[in-house]
């Protein structure tokens, strides 16, 4: 049999191709490795190149995280400043007093205050720390408007001088008829005691329109039972209008000269602790040793709004009083 003719060279490579090819797909790994134990040289390695498998992919890098947005946090509060206490607040009469702007006071009233003015005056003067005007008018009050009329006395006064204070004490003189429009309103009736009442707000209304403090003092515990009921009656009507009304206060007087059931005394102890007479013979108005305990008892009062720094009353009381 002839032997069939030499094959170029290209066609034994592309022989070998097929041949590798087939192996790979029918036995790779065997073939792979019978082609490893060939000799070295050019056919080997292009047989390795195609029965090695190919490099696995690199894997993908992975993506870089995410992560969900944090919730904002709430701003800082600011920080909050220190803040002074408040000064006290004081009523609108309210002032700071001193030695070179002292209280400005006006004790002011009928016969009552005959000699308790000019002792208030006294006391408080000197202290170093108030001025006192000390005005008596006997003979007048609410109920004779056509002898003395005290709210144009205030209305003058006040338009031309101003106070801090302003004491008033009166009603010695009101135990009696009382005339409106030229009709005569019994004492002590329903009638009498409105008007009166209305006469005790006009005169309180003017005082406080001043800016003023205003003390209204009751009457004291009377000896005719004809002044003690009109004083019994006038009394809760002057501190029902002095409660309505912030800057008036009412000061009551009876206890101080009362006896232990309420009723009328005469006698009573001076500050040296000797029994003196406190109420004058008529058994409405006061001694000396009256209108300095009268006077003690209504700047008590004021101290309470303005405390003073000395005490004048009880070293350089006169011991006055008959014993």
């Amino acid at each position: 049999m002839r032997r069939p003719p030499l094959r170029s060279a290209r066609e034994v490579l592309v022989a070998l191709y097929v041949a590798a090819g087939l192996a790979a797909v029918l036995c790779r790994g065997d073939l792979a490795a019978s082609v490893g134990r060939m000799e070295h040289g050019p056919l080997r390695e292009t047989l390795l190149a195609v029965l090695s498998p190919a490099p696995a992919p690199a894997p993908a890098p992975d993506a870089e995280p995410t992560f969900a947005p944090l919730p904002l946090l709430p701003p800082l509060p600011e920080p909050v400043a220190e803040v002074a206490p408040a000064e006290p607040e004081h009523p609108p009469w309210w002032r700071t007093i001193s030695g070179e702007e002292p209280l400005r006071v006006w004790v002011v009233g009928d016969s009552l205050v005959n000699m308790t003015a000019p002792e208030m005056k006294r006391q408080l003067e000197a202290t170093g720390l108030a001025t006192v005007r000390a005005e008596s008018r006997p003979n007048t009050g609410l109920v004779r408007d056509d002898f003395f009329s005290w709210p144009d006395r205030l209305d003058r006064h006040l338009a031309a001088a101003s106070y801090d204070v302003i004491v008033i004490m009166m009603g010695a003189n009101d135990s009696q008829n009382m005339m409106v429009e030229r009709s005569r309103i019994d004492l002590r009736t329903d009638e009498w005691l409105e008007e009166y009442g209305r006469r005790v707000d006009v005169l309180m209304d003017k005082a406080a329109a001043s800016g003023a403090r205003v003390y209204w003092a009751g009457l004291p515990v009377m000896r005719k039972s004809r002044h003690q009921l009109t004083a019994t009656l006038v009394n809760p009507v002057v501190q029902a209008a002095a409660e309505a009304r912030a800057p008036v206060q009412y000061i009551s007087t009876s206890a101080l000269f009362a006896d232990e059931e309420g009723g009328y005394r005469y006698w009573g102890l001076n500050t040296h602790g000797r029994k003196v007479s406190m109420r004058d013979a008529d058994g409405v108005h006061f001694t000396m040793s009256g209108a300095i305990r009268l006077a003690d008892h209504l700047r008590a009062a004021i101290e309470v709004d303005w405390p003073l720094s000395a005490d004048a009353s009880a070293a350089d009381e006169p011991d006055s009083g008959r014993p």
